[in-house]
């Protein structure tokens, strides 16, 4: 038997989408390597698939359509620049709201506190609906994307 697991946050937020046939195997796995996700985790749901494969495609699924907080789209084609960019910001976002959340580096002062929250966020928005955009069908010129975003960072 397999299963795609999602764990959901005290508030109802989808922290985390997996698969596995081992479930509460999987969990200690998360709990023992320190996933970022597992310390905010209040209730988990499971899906039974008759085969490992269609577990899989319904857990990649679920990633693409369901945003979990923590997982990472692995059905995106690397060589898409703007996704990337977008990813790696939820990467740091999340990573944000896990040291604030546990203590972790020092905090920042408020007015750097502040900055860092206005710059990410407006590259956050500016990102995800450049990708809300390119899946509805609107412009899908990653690479073009992609080289501004490199030139304008240097």
């Amino acid at each position: 038997m397999t299963y795609v697991y999602r764990t959901y946050a005290k508030d109802g937020r989808l922290l985390y989408v997996g698969c596995t046939d081992a479930f509460e195997r999987r969990i200690m796995q998360h709990a023992s390597s320190g996933s970022l996700w597992f310390h905010d985790a209040e209730s988990f749901s499971l899906e039974y698939h008759p085969s490992r494969k269609q577990a899989l495609a319904a857990e990649r699924e679920a990633i693409r359509t369901e945003w979990p907080l923590y997982n990472i789209d692995s059905s995106v084609d690397p060589a898409t620049p703007r996704l990337l960019a977008y990813r790696r910001h939820q990467r740091r976002m999340r990573a944000l709201d896990h040291a604030l959340e546990h203590g972790w580096p020092p905090p920042p002062t408020p007015e750097q506190f502040k900055a860092e929250f206005q710059r990410s966020w407006a590259e956050h928005c500016r990102l995800r609906n450049a990708v809300r955009q390119a899946e509805l069908g609107g412009s899908t010129d990653f690479y073009h994307f992609g080289q501004q975003d490199h030139q304008g960072a240097s």
